[in-house]
């Protein structure tokens, strides 16, 4: 579990409907009541930091202003997702699973950042976007991207 900034949520796992998988809520302390934000989740694969290398149930879940950053793999897409205090998660970004994790990446409210590198050109890119609407990405200068969605 994890307490969001301000005290007031707590967002958690719980067993799913099917074996092996969770299910994810946030907890509103003041209220006494939770909603689930998020089902049919793998389970966690526990990570160092706070989110640079993804969160979620990919790895633990962190903070953000507007409630909890975490990633998940499903369908062949890794789905850079918020989890709001109040409602549904959100769907930001998704990669194709084509690696065992999505890159790098931080979010602040609906913007997503990340980074993808070719090792074989020797050269990464940075990628600046807003929930699946890229606004910059980086290689030796500023080019458009189309966000692979499922």
């Amino acid at each position: 579990p994890i307490l969001s900034r301000d005290g007031q949520h707590l967002l958690y796992l719980t067993g799913g409907e099917e074996e092996g998988l969770f299910d994810l809520w946030v907890y509103d302390i003041p209220r006494g009541s939770s909603e689930r934000v998020d089902e049919g989740l793998p389970a966690y694969e526990r990570s160092p930091g706070l989110g640079l290398e993804g969160a979620g149930v990919g790895s633990t879940p962190f903070q953000t202003d507007e409630g909890f950053g975490y990633w998940v793999t499903r369908g062949g897409f890794h789905e850079i997702r918020l989890a709001h205090t109040d409602g549904p998660s959100e769907l930001l970004w998704t990669f194709r699973a084509e690696e065992g994790r999505p890159p790098p990446f931080a979010i602040h409210g609906r913007r997503v950042a990340f980074t993808q590198c070719d090792v074989q050109a020797g050269e990464c890119s940075l990628f600046l976007g807003m929930a699946s609407e890229v606004i910059v990405a980086e290689k030796g200068g500023i080019r458009q991207l189309t966000p692979q969605t499922p």
